[in-house]
């Protein structure tokens, strides 16, 4: 005869096993519809759109922090993210963007971080902003002085790959992610945290920040 305690323990031995069956790390991707339609090629091994899918969910999954290292954002990806964020719904959940929003990047960049902010801000969340300074972007002597783009939720469960928060890059280019779970994730975030808060001189301070993407003042 099994007892209710019994049995909570071997659920819990169960679920323990079955995650460590789970890989630590799945590929996902976007895949331009004319490719994955073409008849004539096997199906690609991965899902169509699962990495939009798989961005989305660890954006709503968040609880208590939002990593966000994006370079560009626009707001047709800004909609895609966040739809479904309920009003008042994230209260207690940090969210920390690291974006490009030098001179070369506002116009084209800065009226998706705006947006962004304000969806989270709107959600309740405690929102920064920091960036490269121009002169930064400048002292590297590449296009721009960031390229990674990375999602982290509660240091559980992230993203990292080629995919910017667009509509190409969530739904119509060709893209390619990890999604990593456990220690990966947190290896990942302990990297993305030490770029974040050890460059105090990224910081943009969140009241710079217009509605319309500009910055006021010195970057």
């Amino acid at each position: 005869m099994c007892y209710a305690g019994e049995v909570a323990d071997l659920l819990e031995q169960q679920r323990a096993a079955d995650d460590k069956r789970q890989p630590a790390a799945r590929v996902v991707g976007t895949i331009p519809e004319f490719l994955y339609h073409a008849l004539q090629n096997p199906a690609p091994p991965i899902n169509h759109g699962s990495l939009e899918a798989e961005v989305v969910r660890i954006a709503r999954a968040a609880q208590h922090s939002l990593d966000i290292t994006i370079p560009y954002i626009s707001k047709s990806g800004v909609d895609i993210l966040t739809l479904g964020l309920q009003h008042c719904s994230r209260h207690g959940l940090r969210v920390r963007i690291l974006t490009l929003l030098t001179s070369a990047y506002q116009k084209q960049n800065g009226r998706g971080v705006a947006r962004l902010v304000k969806r989270f801000e709107r959600a309740g969340a405690n929102v920064e902003v920091r960036t490269p300074t121009d002169q930064q972007s400048q002292q590297t002597g590449a296009v721009a002085v960031m390229h990674a783009k990375v999602l982290i939720a509660d240091r559980k469960e992230g993203y990292m790959g080629t995919a910017n928060i667009s509509k190409a890059g969530l739904q119509r280019g060709y893209e390619l992610g990890m999604i990593v779970h456990g220690e990966l994730a947190e290896r990942l975030w302990c990297l993305n945290d030490w770029v974040y808060t050890r460059h105090q001189c990224w910081q943009i301070p969140r009241c710079q920040i217009r509605d319309d993407g500009l910055i006021e003042g010195p970057n």
